[in-house]
């Protein structure tokens, strides 16, 4: 019972680990997504506030 044991233990410890790394990666690139997100807008949001009226299309 001990030889199966200790590799069933090692394979989920293993397991587990990379499940955790996934999610670590995931959290990263959604907090990247989002500060990209967010400067985009702001940058968009100063060059709309730049643009003169005048040349605006309105729709």
């Amino acid at each position: 019972m001990k030889h199966i044991l200790v590799p069933v233990l090692v394979v989920l410890v293993v397991l587990l680990g990379y499940l955790v790394y996934l999610e670590e990666e995931t959290r990263k690139q959604a907090e990247l997504n989002r500060v990209l997100t967010e400067s985009a807008n702001l940058s968009l949001e100063k060059t709309e506030a730049a643009t003169p009226q005048i040349l605006q299309v309105t729709e």
